[in-house]
């Protein structure tokens, strides 16, 4: 009988609880169940910024493409002046690692241009990366002036020498002034009661060998001269005054020339000084 009664009461009450409404406002965040509203129950394009915790957003791991960035301050560490617009031309690039293809350089074509494997054919000849110069090409207009030295030159030699001898005991004071050559020239300065004598001397190992100089008491027409011995190029003095002389020598072993050369000697420029200069040519 209850339980008749009860079926009664639902079923007349059931239209009533139908048509009931809710006062206005009268649901709020407390009658609201937590995690309640779910992403369908959400109509799109109404949240905005203003509804968005941005504290509680993650960080994103990875963006693969951003259609697009407002403004930031650098783009990959670099300064926007670190860039150039896309369709802009660039007036000069003071360094480019890689430039695939250029049809100038400087305003040049490919063909004003030859690689390093080509080849010269000129004075100058061989691959452009290692050229040689060729022999017999350089001229007289082609030397600076005073630049060459004596080692520059072949077969060419200069022997200078000063010292002097101050003691009259018939030992005279020596030097080497060119040992390059078969022969070798030799400074003499000896000091006697009369005076100080500067003289040059050749002597060669080879027999019959031959030397005429024209210089001041030089030894002149000498001929099959034998092998170590001595002969004189010049001398000056004895003589306790200021004295120079100069001359020029060739040798020779048997017919065939072997050097030739200048001479020259001062003595006295200062007391007992002697002082020698020697130009030789050959081999």
């Amino acid at each position: 009988m209850a339980v008749a009664l009860l079926s009664l009461v639902v079923a007349m009450g059931g239209t009533g609880y139908a048509a009931l409404k809710l006062p206005k406002n009268s649901v709020g965040r407390k009658q609201i169940k937590r995690n309640a509203v779910v992403s369908s129950k959400v109509k799109k394009d109404t949240l905005t910024g203003d509804d968005v915790n941005e504290s509680r957003l993650g960080s994103v791991p990875t963006a693969g493409r951003a259609g697009s960035a407002g403004n930031s301050d650098r783009l990959g560490g670099r300064l926007p002046n670190g860039y150039v617009r896309t369709g802009t031309k660039v007036g000069q690039a003071g360094h480019a690692d890689t430039a695939g293809n250029a049809d100038t350089v400087d305003d040049k074509n490919a063909s004003d241009f030859v690689g390093t494997g080509a080849n010269a054919d000129g004075d100058l000849f061989g691959p452009f990366s290692n050229l040689s110069l060729r022999s017999n090409t350089v001229g007289t207009t082609n030397v600076d002036d005073d630049s060459l030295l004596n080692t520059d030159i072949l077969d060419y030699d200069i022997g200078r020498a000063a010292f002097g001898d101050a003691t009259s005991n018939a030992i005279p004071v020596t030097n080497v002034l060119d040992a390059g050559t078969p022969a070798t020239i030799t400074a003499v300065c000896n000091k006697s009661a009369a005076g100080i004598t500067g003289s040059i001397v050749i002597t060669n190992p080879v027999s019959n060998w031959a030397v005429t100089s024209n210089a001041p008491n030089a030894d002149v027409g000498q001929v099959g001269v034998a092998g170590g011995a001595e002969r004189k190029l010049i001398a000056v003095g004895p003589t306790a005054a200021d004295a120079f002389s100069a001359g020029s020598f060739y040798m020779m072993s048997g017919a065939t020339p072997i050097i030739s050369g200048l001479v020259a000697v001062r003595v006295n420029r200062s007391t007992d000084l002697c002082e020698f200069f020697v130009t030789r040519f050959g081999v």
